[in-house]
């Protein structure tokens, strides 16, 4: 449950998975830079997950199929503010995926004594 009272100085905090999974085209081997970001409700990014030389390697046997890298990213956020967040996914740099993750603020009913 939830205490009645909590301390002034206490913040939130929300525990929740990221899941990222980037595929290459058959017959494809090679290494890349991969980060996942989060940029907050105040629009300042930061790297959360940082994979610098992540490979598409071929197993033994399925030499010409699809290729991937696979991250999973457990995401322990204290929160300051309520409102949209974005995780991101950079690729060599590059941005190659962005999705929304909206902190919504939620109240709790309290039975009287």
């Amino acid at each position: 449950g939830v205490p009645e009272k909590l301390p002034a100085d206490s913040v939130p905090m929300i525990q929740t998975y990221a899941w990222v999974q980037l595929k290459s085209a058959p017959g494809y081997s090679g290494r890349h830079g991969v980060q996942i970001r989060l940029i907050n409700t105040a629009g300042e990014s930061s790297v959360i997950v940082e994979q610098p030389d992540a490979a598409f390697e071929a197993k033994p046997g399925f030499e010409e199929l699809p290729r991937s890298i696979s991250l999973v990213v457990q995401l322990n956020l204290t929160v300051k503010r309520f409102g949209t967040c974005y995780v991101c996914v950079d690729v060599d740099g590059g941005e190659v995926a962005r999705t929304p993750l909206t902190l919504l603020e939620r109240q709790v009913e309290t039975t009287a004594s």
